[in-house]
């Protein structure tokens, strides 16, 4: 089955069940939402920008390591999945290997040791796009961590105007080449 008709069930089935909050600052906010509401799946996009009480001191690493834990437990007792989105530091613009790694977490050591899987993705069109082995339209997803798999690529296929992801680089290239259908505004 491809990717678009995967999309498409997912739509069809969870259009009505699908929700987005982006005033929550908070973790209390938050987790009392996700309460609530009971979703299979949390998307947080980026658990760097989550607030903290103004009193609280504790180093950013601290602070990050508290928020995947309080999530690991939230998902043990609400029986839901999570994903987490986290910033890269910035080591690696200083490697000629740019592919990410665990290490190249903002704050690593929890978030690595918190999850279940962590995953990456490259563009390496952005770094070396001379010579990036599927062009402007290859993606790879990086599995780093697997606690209960295995690790390694898969190159996916990526239409960077859009942020679309296809099942092949193929795919992205026809849907390129294909004429803009007249849009009323």
């Amino acid at each position: 089955m491809s990717l678009k008709n995967k999309l498409h069930i997912i739509k069809e089935k969870y259009t009505d069940k699908l929700f987005m909050f982006d005033n929550i600052r908070n973790l209390e906010g938050t987790f009392r939402e996700i309460r609530r509401i009971k979703p299979d799946i949390v998307i947080d996009d980026h658990i760097g920008l989550i607030e903290y009480a103004s009193n609280d001191m504790r180093d950013l690493r601290l602070k990050i390591g508290d928020t995947s834990r309080r999530y690991k437990w939230l998902c043990k007792s609400e029986k839901i999945s999570v994903i987490l989105v986290s910033q890269l530091n910035r080591n690696i613009e200083y490697r000629t290997e740019r592919i990410p790694k665990l290490s190249d977490l903002a704050e690593s050591g929890n978030l690595e040791q918190d999850a279940e899987i962590v995953a990456f993705t490259h563009y390496p069109w952005t770094v070396n796009f001379e010579n990036a082995k599927n062009g402007r339209y290859g993606l790879e997803i990086v599995v780093a961590k697997n606690r209960y798999g295995s690790t390694g690529k898969a190159s996916v296929g990526f239409a960077p105007d859009s942020c679309k992801l296809y099942d092949t680089v193929e795919e992205v290239e026809a849907f390129a080449a294909a004429p803009m259908p007249d849009v009323p505004f």
